[in-house]
């Protein structure tokens, strides 16, 4: 054995709040096993290195007209031109471009400082909020609406299928449904009732890449949430911000890629966790701890217990058998699309007739036809 003078004795207990709740150090003691990796090199995957290290982070801050603006500038003692120019520039921004960065408002409204804004919304007559840079940044790529479409009848049951297990427990669903059948709107649903119910969100998404659309999204429907984002494409700084945010019980709503399962939601709060496009690859970590982060969130659910929703149009052969054959996890089927979507056309090309057709014309990996129909469209 190591002998006892080299040895390192624990001295005293931190009375700090411990660095993850109990469920991910359990959930870290099940990776380790399952997947037979060091329990140390487990912990050490699920916290960013930027939270170890405590990286500062870079915040913006953004406003928008108060509610009662109107009365609030009918009633202020003396409004400047610069001021009035600044409510101007924000009364008449489209509302994609609402809350506006007070850098970006100034440039707008011509004014040489951002003391005018200031005075605004000391006044009432704006409100500011801060926002961490990345926040900002996707509040911008938001969708041009929050508003909530009318559902289908298909999705109308499964939303309430699914929704009546919030707040009942864990359950496991497979959401099957064709490109363009609305999978998106039904997670939306069924966060806001979780969001109602006063649980957090957990949305996973496969590619870092697919984190501004979504993030977007989810900022758009849900305006008065702060939106967590984690993933490894961040900076170190903005890692560690969200981090905390979520340790700190400040957001309801987190999404992210792989690594966004080890969210710091605490014990008991975790309401609902949806793993979109669950049959990609991506969600495989191919780095020791080599773990699956769908199976992974599938085993947090259990722990949390909350439903979990796995979605896809081309669902992965273990979570087909998983409801099927197994029974371990509810079927829910979107067979059309939504209402003015169509499935595009599919045509099978053979090239070898393609340069009987064109003997013209090199045949290349789109073959002409196709080419052809790509440039008609960009010149239309």
């Amino acid at each position: 054995g190591v002998p006892l003078s080299k040895l390192k004795f624990v001295e005293a207990r931190s009375s700090a709040a411990p660095p993850m709740p109990v469920q991910l150090v359990e959930l870290a003691q099940w990776i380790s096993a399952y997947y037979v990796s060091p329990i140390g090199m487990t912990l050490a995957s699920m916290t960013p290195a930027a939270v170890k290290k405590g990286v500062g982070t870079v915040t913006r801050t953004l406003v928008d007209l108060a509610p009662g603006w109107e009365v609030a500038i009918a009633a202020a003692k003396r409004v400047t031109v610069q001021q009035r120019r600044a409510v101007e520039a924000l009364r008449t921004a489209p509302d994609i471009e609402r809350p506006m960065d007070v850098r970006d408002l100034c440039e707008r409204a011509d004014l040489g400082t951002p003391e005018p804004v200031k005075r605004l919304v000391s006044a009432g007559i704006l409100v500011a909020q801060r926002r961490t840079k990345v926040e900002a940044e996707w509040r911008a790529e938001r969708a041009a609406s929050g508003v909530a479409p009318q559902l289908t009848a298909a999705q109308h049951g499964v939303v309430e299928s699914i929704g009546a297990t919030i707040g009942q427990g864990f359950s496991q669903h497979l959401l099957f449904g064709v490109t363009g059948a609305g999978k998106t709107e039904v997670y939306m649903r069924l966060i806001e009732r979780t969001l109602a119910a006063g649980r957090t969100a957990l949305v996973l998404v496969p590619e870092i890449g697919l984190t501004p659309q979504t993030g977007g999204r989810l900022m758009a429907r849900f305006p008065q949430e702060r939106v967590a984002i984690l993933h490894s494409g961040l900076t170190a700084a903005q890692r560690n911000q969200h981090w905390n945010l979520v340790s700190a019980g400040q957001v309801r709503l987190v999404m992210g890629a792989r690594s966004a399962v080890f969210a710091p939601v605490a014990d008991g709060q975790l309401g609902l966790i949806v793993v979109d496009e669950e049959h990609d690859a991506s969600y495989k970590q191919d780095q020791m701890p080599r773990y699956h982060g769908r199976d992974v969130a599938i085993r947090r659910a259990q722990m949390a217990q909350c439903p979990i929703v796995l979605g896809s149009a081309t669902p992965s052969l273990e979570s087909w058998f998983n409801a099927t054959e197994r029974k371990t996890s509810a079927l829910h089927v979107l067979r059309d699309r939504a209402p003015g979507l169509r499935l595009p056309h599919v045509e099978v090309v053979d090239f070898a007739e393609e340069r009987k057709k064109f003997p013209d014309r090199r045949v290349h990996l789109l073959g002409p036809r196709l080419a052809g129909a790509i440039q008609e469209t960009l010149d239309s």
